[in-house]
């Protein structure tokens, strides 16, 4: 009878350690994919040198899609800060947030 106890803590540990270790994989690939979405806007907007419709509609129209992806556009003296916003879900542990990518483009003249 002992061992059958063993064998269900084993188990239930195991099984809760592999749906923890799908959930990070997740999170890693929605992460890269908010980073590269993050990159396509930026390059987009240093190549034309500014942020306007235009811009707009080139991101909207990108093959780089982030579908769960939100972002958002500042200008900060020169620079234009990009912020784009992703979502965290671990099942397991009931843990939602929304994380957030910074990032600044390079000087535009």
């Amino acid at each position: 009878m002992k061992g059958a106890y063993e064998y269900f803590v084993i188990v239930l540990l195991g099984f809760t350690f592999v749906l923890v270790g799908f959930s990070m994989v997740e999170l890693t690939l929605n992460y890269n994919q908010a980073r590269l979405y993050q990159e396509t806007i930026v390059s987009l907007i240093e190549r034309n040198n500014r942020f306007d419709a235009s811009v707009i509609d080139l991101i909207a129209k990108s093959d780089q899609k982030c579908p769960q992806c939100t972002y958002a556009v500042v200008a900060d003296e020169d620079k234009f800060l990009v912020k784009v916003q992703f979502k965290i879900n671990i099942i397991v542990l009931a843990y939602s947030r929304v994380g957030e990518i910074k990032t600044y483009t390079q000087s535009i003249l």
